[in-house]
């Protein structure tokens, strides 16, 4: 920024003592005088950090000062003898920019005085100088760019750029005004690159560029591989899950190379010997895929399989890489380890279903075999289906349970989706890997009687009705057809009352109830009479066949009319 001066000037105001301003005392009155101002009223050029200095003929008790605009201010600063008071921006004043203040001061003797004043701050566009000794310097896949600070106090910053062309830079970088040096990373070593620095002040003026300074990166030292998971030597890891290694520059990722051995174990307290004779070579896929962080300098494998590592036997990595400039790992780079006891981790699994459903109950069977045993309950509360089922649990084995569905439970011509959570767990309390799922369809069911009317009695005695045309209805778990309905109905002594035919029966709407109508009436003076139903057709879906009949021929049966007094088991008593 070019040297600017200011110009102070100092105004009396005389003629404040003469005509008192609202709130001021009479003439003679202890109210300070405001003596100077610097900035004086009506200055112009002000610096954006230039303090406002007040003057007064008196000590000041207080001052309160309100500019317009309104600007950020700083606790008023006083002299000893309190009489001259500052006032700082805070932060500083708006460039380009006319402030006025209206200034109310007191004195020790309470009278007050209005002031008022005014000026313009500076007009900034100058831009800031050039930056000055630029220099550049070669790292490892890095150019580090230092310079001279810039005093300047409207400085605000630096924009750096580079590239291999000085004239067409293809990296930029905005820094702050405090910075010194900065670090280009990313660079490709052994290729020369260039880069130059502007400054930038608080209005957004830029200096001119500085000189070009160039610097070629360069990469000799070979990585080294610094820590691992787990460490090199250690005993007793137990079950290993991740391995790490650390390297102490980033490493290309496809120059790794990984190869695992069972080594022979070292005996009572002797350390592991890492060049132990080899038992055994592992596929190293058995430690999962590869997790690199983003400065390629530390690789994770987190898919170790549970069963890699056995327990007391020691297992050695001989590792090789690059680093990103091609100098490989030290000969013989490798990690030796002794696991010690092994937990068995190893997920179970699902090794057989079998399923079977009883057209004739509607109920089934379903059998779950594992690769080992199980926990029971934990693995029938993670059993689950849609539609839902209730399982009878049985273990015949501890690898195996059968669930039981009783007659009813599973629906006709319906498709179950049975899962087995992870919560079903093994005796170490290892759950499955992944929710198990099974789609099975269910075939057509014969149709089931579930009630009739009149209902039997509380303890399977007949129902009594006084309706000598008692109707017989039966009602089933799906809708019925009237085609090749049969049966009969006897009387108490087995003498043939009448056959039961579709030209006897009616069907209700919704088709699951059947209702036969005598066609006589019964003998009511306490006469028995059965019922058999030896075949009724279900409805059918379209597309289902075949048509199926109940499973079993059903029966029951009721008494008419209360028993004749004195008639004993006579002939009427048995409906003869």
């Amino acid at each position: 920024m070019r040297t600017r001066s200011l110009l102070a000037s100092f105004m009396a105001l005389a003629l404040l003592g003469a005509c008192a301003p609202d709130g001021a005392g009479p003439p003679g009155d202890a109210a300070p005088k405001l003596v100077s101002a610097s900035p004086a009223d009506g200055a112009t050029g002000v610096l954006p950090g230039e303090a406002l200095v007040l003057t007064f003929s008196a000590p000041v008790k207080s001052l309160a000062l309100t500019p317009s605009p309104l600007v950020g201010l700083a606790t008023p600063v006083y002299n000893p003898a309190r009489d001259e008071v500052t006032v700082a921006p805070s932060p500083a004043w708006p460039l380009g920019t006319t402030l006025s203040f209206a200034i109310v001061v007191e004195g020790d003797g309470g009278a007050k005085r209005d002031v008022h004043l005014g000026f313009t701050t500076l007009t900034d566009d100058s831009p800031p100088a050039a930056p000055v000794g630029v220099a550049a310097e070669a790292l490892d896949g890095a150019m580090r760019v230092s310079w001279t600070a810039n005093t300047e106090p409207d400085l605000a910053g630096y924009l750096l750029f580079w590239g291999e062309d000085a004239a067409a830079p293809t990296g930029v970088a905005s820094l702050p005004a405090t910075a010194t040096e900065h670090v280009v990373t990313a660079l490709t070593n052994d290729t020369l690159y260039h880069a130059y620095l502007v400054a930038r002040d608080a209005v957004g003026n830029t200096s001119d560029s500085s000189p070009t300074v160039s610097a070629t990166p360069l990469d000799k030292t070979a990585p080294t591989l610094i820590s691992s998971q787990p460490s090199d030597g250690v005993k007793g890891t137990g079950l290993v899950t991740l391995v790490r290694f650390v390297f102490s520059e980033p490493v290309a990722p496809g120059s790794l190379a990984l190869q695992l051995f069972e080594v022979e174990a070292p005996t009572g307290d002797d350390p592991i010997d890492p060049d132990a004779a080899v038992v055994a070579t592992l596929d190293a896929a058995g430690l999962g895929a590869a997790s690199w962080n983003s400065g390629s300098t530390v690789v994770e494998f987190g898919g170790v399989a549970a069963d890699l590592f056995e327990s007391d036997k020691a297992y050695r990595m001989e590792l090789t890489a690059e680093d990103l400039a091609g100098n490989p790992l030290p000969d013989g780079t490798s990690v030796s380890f002794l696991t010690g006891f092994v937990p068995d981790v190893v997920p179970p699994r699902v090794t057989m279903f079998q399923s079977a459903a009883n057209p004739s109950t509607g109920g089934g069977v379903m059998t779950f075999q594992f690769s080992e045993a199980m926990d029971q309950a934990k693995t029938e509360a993670a059993f689950n289906s849609v539609p839902a089922v209730g399982c009878m649990w049985a273990w015949p084995a501890p690898d195996t349970v059968i669930c039981t569905i009783g007659a009813g439970g599973l629906e006709q011509n319906r498709q179950y989706l049975l899962q087995l959570g992870t919560g079903a767990s093994d005796l170490m309390g290892n759950g499955l890997s992944a929710p198990w799922s099974m789609g099975l369809d269910m075939v057509n069911f014969n149709p089931r009687l579930i009630g009739s009317e009149p209902a039997p009695g509380k303890f399977g005695s007949p129902p009594r009705t006084t309706n000598p045309r008692q109707p017989i209805s039966w009602t089933f778990n799906e809708p019925m057809r009237l085609a090749g309905m049969a049966g009969s109905i006897h009387t108490g002594g087995g003498q043939a009352f009448d056959t039961i035919t579709p030209a006897r029966v009616a069907l209700s709407a919704d088709l699951l109830t059947i209702t036969y109508y005598p066609p006589s009436d019964y003998a009511c003076q306490g006469n028995i009479y059965s019922w058999e139903l030896t075949a009724a057709y279900e409805e059918g879906e379209q597309g289902v066949q075949p048509v199926l009949s109940i499973p079993v021929a059903y029966t029951g049966s009721f008494q008419c009319g209360a028993p004749v007094i004195g008639s004993g088991t006579g002939a009427a008593a048995r409906g003869e």
